[in-house]
């Protein structure tokens, strides 16, 4: 039927009610009241349970109604009604001659149906459905279906089955399995969210049960996966059917551990637990086994600061390891400071011989490193920046490129061939162990490279300060720099002092007013304001967890998790420059005034480096997808993998019917464990409904998956 979208006024005749005259918003024609109001109850949040008495349902709204309620949660005074058809062609009915609906709300409908109880039976399988549409193909409608297992408070319906968006024109079914709620009754809801539409329509709702016992299936869930010694898990029996018997192995050696429905049980020692549940109904039994589910680590141990003696006087600008050897260089006459013992003692060892600051330093290898010294940039006396080689350790130093006009302000390497320097306007790259350096790209937009963290020898990022048409950006390039991409920063304009990628996805980055910012996604980033007033010049990640920044007035920052909190450690000294991690239990700090400070928790293991650089513990000897945690979870969890060697990562994840709902490409990522946050989103970024997820997470040429509970 075609609509009229230009009348003001509408007169509608509904049979046997006479005529209403309605005035219309400009654009759209007003159906005129519905033949009759449903229960008539608007406010409904005080409701208890049992008010209500507990049918199962088929309704086609050709009849009187009883106990099915409405909210106007907008306030607008229009909610769901009953509408008639008078010619069989008008779309209010799915079938027969009368369906439910709800009109627009020029600022976004709140408008609520909510069905009697439901009681759910305890050995069916049970499914809802019922058909919806939107009644005008030019403005189609959104709605949530709802679910609550307490009372007919709208606070109470916590659960989303479906999030509904551009609701067809044409009549379409929506269906849902119940049997997960067995023996509970519930509430059903359908949420009109629509923002200035027209009109949702809704027919035909059906509740019923098929007369066959789910199949026994066993599953189970934990309300903490991972954590240190002693620690105490509460596991939950979410298997299908109507389970009976119940037993636990907590440690997979074949002891059964409990046989209560939903015990608890304490891990004392460290490692990597396989839990495996039986589940039987005194005919079938069905097992699940969840391969390192439970991950026990030491505790962890509270590292200690101590002050190391150097001869230095000046100011100390960066550090870096190769192992238990450091070099740190600064405002120190051209003096280059070495350690051969994890920190613990400096010496003087080497001299560039040349007068200005050496601002940065890499190395490649013990014996293959580089500096960037930069001098000039005041009064007549141009900037220039200059890179340094050694191949003897640092013993002696020999010049490899020289700019005018500008200061080079970071160099970093992904191997022993392969590095990026950055300055005003430019990068540059060598491709042969920093002998011969090559422009790559120039910037003609006044924007300012300052610095870079690099993953591997494709994927390299580059932090910017602000451009003058551009808001903040990230470059950076998956193909060694071949082509570049701006990543527009979203979730602050501010200056990144210092930028480190763990992966594609997962980095931090340390600001100015002590602000800390993470990324798990690789484009939003989300603020920590630690309380303090200075900036925030380096930070360093030995692992995906253990991250360390340092800055103005000797502030140091500590996080154990990834960033979602960080700790201070108070101790007296100058201002901080530089921050590295030598392993997961030392790390060096280097500032003003010939500061050294050394870090020890006492618990550090041997250490090893991959192609990047990146110092790790214990790198894992296969490829595993651990369970993710929190599960059951809402609305976000984390997903934890580790690698063997280096991989492309892929994750998708799909809806119980195998539709995919989610995928994303992380890239190339080097051995070592990892973890990302997944909002239980599509790919489109809106809300997934309630229920149970496969997340498939594809790297070293093979597939492992895990199932998701995501509640609402």
């Amino acid at each position: 039927m075609n609509f009229n979208k230009s009348l003001i006024k509408a007169i509608i005749i509904f049979l046997g009610l006479g005529t209403a005259v309605l005035v219309a918003q400009p654009g759209k024609t007003s159906l005129g009241m519905p033949i009759y109001s449903i229960s008539g109850v608007q406010q409904i949040d005080t409701r208890e349970i049992n008010e209500i008495a507990l049918v199962m349902l088929n309704e086609g709204f050709e009849g009187t109604l009883d106990n099915w309620l409405t909210a106007d949660e907008d306030g607008d005074g229009d909610t769901w009604g009953v509408y008639e058809e008078a010619d069989g062609t008008e779309g209010y009915a799915h079938s027969g001659a009368r369906g439910i609906g709800i009109n627009w709300n020029t600022t976004g409908n709140n408008d609520w149906i909510i069905t009697p109880q439901i009681a759910i039976p305890s050995n069916e399988v049970t499914t809802f459905s019922f058909w919806a549409h939107s009644l005008s193909p030019a403005y189609l409608e959104n709605f949530n279906v709802k679910l609550s297992n307490s009372t007919t408070s709208i606070a109470d319906f916590s659960v989303t089955l479906e999030a509904v968006i551009d609701a067809p024109n044409a009549w379409t079914q929506y269906t849902f399995d119940l049997s997960s709620y067995a023996g509970q009754s519930l509430y059903l809801a359908i949420q009109c969210v629509s923002v200035d539409e027209y009109y949702l329509f809704a027919d035909d709702f059906l509740v019923e049960t098929s007369g066959t016992t789910p199949t026994l299936s066993a599953d189970f869930s934990a309300d903490n996966t991972s954590g240190e010694a002693p620690l105490t898990v509460q596991f939950t029996d979410a298997s299908l059917g109507s389970p009976t018997g119940w037993s636990w192995d907590f440690n997979n050696d074949g002891t059964e551990d409990a046989n209560t429905q939903n015990p608890s049980y304490t891990y004392t020692d460290t490692g990597s637990y396989t839990v495996v549940l039986t589940v039987s109904d005194g005919t079938d039994s069905d097992t699940a086994t969840k391969t390192d589910y439970i991950a026990v680590n030491a505790e962890t141990q509270i590292g200690t600061w101590s002050s190391i003696t150097s001869d230095a006087s000046d100011n100390f600008k960066d550090v870096y390891f190769i192992g238990d050897i450091g070099w740190a260089v600064g405002d120190l006459e051209g003096k280059i400071f070495k350690t051969i013992d994890k920190g613990e003692s400096w010496n003087d060892g080497s001299t560039d011989n040349a007068w200005g600051n050496n601002e940065k330093v890499w190395f490649t290898s013990p014996t293959t490193g580089f500096i960037v010294k930069n001098f000039g940039g005041w009064l007549s006396a141009p900037a220039t920046g200059e890179i340094k080689r050694t191949t003897d350790g640092g013993a002696t130093w020999s010049s490899v490129f020289l700019i005018t006009d500008y200061e080079i302000e970071d160099i970093a390497f992904a191997d022993a061939n392969n590095g990026w320097a950055v300055t005003y306007y430019h990068i540059y790259k060598t491709t042969d162990g920093g002998i011969n350096w090559a422009e790559h790209v120039f910037d003609s937009e006044g924007g300012v490279y300052d610095d870079i963290s690099i993953i591997d020898a494709n994927n390299v990022h580059i932090s910017t300060g602000l451009r003058l048409s551009q808001p903040r950006i990230i470059v950076k390039t998956s193909n060694g720099g071949t082509d570049w991409e701006d990543v527009i920063v979203s979730g602050t304009t501010n200056e990144f002092l210092d930028i480190h990628f763990e992966t594609n996805t997962l980095a931090w980055a340390s600001g100015w007013s002590g602000k800390i910012y993470k990324t798990i996604d690789g484009l939003n980033w989300t603020v920590t304001e630690t309380g303090h007033s200075g900036g925030l010049n380096r930070l360093d990640f030995v692992n995906n967890l253990q991250g360390i920044a340092v800055g103005a007035s000797g502030l140091i920052l500590r996080t154990e998790d990834g960033g979602s909190t960080w700790a201070e450690d108070e101790i007296t000294n100058p201002g901080l420059s530089s921050i590295f991690y030598i392993d997961n239990a030392n790390a060096v700090a280097v500032g003003h005034d010939g500061t050294i400070l050394k870090y020890s928790s006492g618990s550090g293991e041997p250490t090893r480096v991959d192609q990047n650089n990146h110092y790790h513990t214990d790198l894992p000897q296969s490829f595993s997808l651990k369970q993710n945690f929190p599960n059951p979870f809402n609305p976000s969890t984390q997903i934890r993998y580790e690698l063997f060697e280096q991989s492309n990562v892929s994750i998708h994840i799909y809806d119980i019917r195998g539709i995919e709902m989610y995928s994303y490409y992380v890239g190339m990522v080097s051995a070592g464990a990892y973890e990302l946050q997944w909002g239980g989103v599509s790919n489109s970024g809106l809300p997934l409904s309630g229920g149970m997820y496969l997340l498939k997470l594809n790297a070293a040429n093979e597939s492992k998956t895990i199932k998701m509970l995501l509640l609402k």
